[in-house]
């Protein structure tokens, strides 16, 4: 009986194991399914993005956060910096992703909850004493893939 008693608690536990497994690698291709990419356009009418084409983005989450690579075909204006943003519409609720250099930038940062939809790319002074987005000096964006 004792040996039977066991047999099943092996078995109950490994099946527990197993799931937890699964569910931890569902959770994983949930969040590598979670891609964007596309072009980065230049303002039009009241919309960060729809113009000419000004650059490329992918951002995505991976197990170390939010993964994100953009690139842009125009130097900023001189004494100027591209900065690139997470942006949620809705709330304008921003993450800076940080300053374009030799303009690329890849980067991985710590995973939000905020349902950033839009991703901008602004011109800053270089070394700008002022750490939050200025939204009328946005040059590029796109719409994320929902």
């Amino acid at each position: 009986m004792d040996r039977l008693y066991l047999l099943l608690v092996v078995a109950v536990l490994a099946t527990s194991l197993t799931a937890g497994t699964s569910l931890h690698i569902g959770t994983a291709e949930a969040q590598e399914q979670m891609e964007s990419s596309g072009d980065l356009t230049v303002p039009e009418g009241d919309n960060p993005f729809g113009g000419d084409k000004f650059g490329t983005y992918s951002i995505g989450n991976d197990r170390e956060g939010i993964r994100a690579q953009v690139n842009v075909d125009i130097s900023p204006t001189s004494g100027m910096s591209y900065q690139a943003w997470l942006v949620d519409s809705t709330t304008d609720t921003d993450l800076a992703l940080g300053q374009l250099e030799d303009n690329g930038l890849a980067t991985t940062l710590q995973s939000t909850d905020t349902p950033y939809d839009l991703i901008i790319v602004t011109e800053e002074p270089i070394d700008d004493p002022n750490p939050a987005r200025n939204s009328s000096a946005v040059v590029a964006g796109a719409q994320l893939a929902g």
